[in-house]
């Protein structure tokens, strides 16, 4: 039994010495790679290839020279984030120069950047906080380049908030001011008032009084064409009838 166990735990150790001996084989394919792209001027790719070679075989030096790609890039905040990451790293850890040389990245980048808190109001929940289009979290400092960004804070029963930053500063702090949007009132419910019934009372006795004035009118000039054609003189009550008539209008 002591045998068997004994050829297994040889068999491990081969099969773990080879396994790790195609791992850094690869590695430094990749990290040649990586310094090709570096000389000449992609930096782009090589931090790529950098990140990469990490991930074949923890390394603090390469991720310390995906620091420096994003510092040609001046993508100050990855610079300062590699370089963090670097320096923590146990396996494969830094030498003393490369821990200062990732140090002194650090400081110079921090001269680019700005450390972001944004604050909401107090009871304020469920707002999103969109800087630049990509999330961020509230009451929480984020690393920002510095210069023009755009923020934005959506949340179910608030009016859309936008605004343009300008960081300048090493820290800095915006405390956003929401407004509730205001509901519109319901509509009144209730019984239907009656149209006034003044108005057809007055035509209907405008009317009446014009159809009278009308009747005496014809009245009048019947009786004074009898009276002429019997040579008799007009009245004057008749006359004064008709007037009468027209002035209780």
């Amino acid at each position: 039994m002591l045998r068997a166990l004994a050829a297994m735990a040889v068999l491990l150790a081969t099969v773990s010495t080879a396994a790790a001996q195609d791992a850094e084989a690869e590695f430094q394919t990749v990290i040649v790679r990586a310094i090709e792209r570096a000389e000449a001027g992609d930096w782009e790719a090589a931090r790529q290839l950098f990140l990469d070679a990490h991930r074949v075989r923890p390394s603090a030096e390469a991720v310390r020279m995906a620091g420096v790609a994003s510092y040609e890039l001046a993508d100050y905040v990855d610079t300062i984030r590699y370089s963090e990451q670097a320096l923590a790293i146990e396996t494969n850890q830094l030498t003393a120069e490369r821990q200062q040389a990732a140090r002194d990245l650090i400081t110079s980048a921090r001269r680019f950047v700005s450390e972001l808190t944004i604050r909401l109001p107090p009871g304020v929940e469920g707002v999103d906080l969109l800087l630049d289009r990509r999330e961020v979290p509230a009451d929480t400092p984020v690393l920002v380049t510095r210069g023009y960004h755009e923020l934005r804070a959506v949340g179910a029963g608030y009016q859309p908030y936008e605004r343009e930053l300008d960081l300048e500063s090493e820290t800095e702090t915006v405390t956003l001011v929401l407004l509730p949007i205001q509901l519109e009132p319901a509509a009144e419910t209730g019984t239907p008032t009656a149209p006034d019934p003044e108005p057809e009372a007055r035509r209907s006795r405008t009317w009446l009084w014009v159809t009278l004035s009308v009747l005496a009118a014809g009245a009048i000039a019947a009786g004074v064409g009898v009276a002429v054609a019997n040579g008799d003189e007009v009245s004057s009550p008749n006359v004064e009838a008709l007037g009468t008539v027209l002035r209780t209008r």
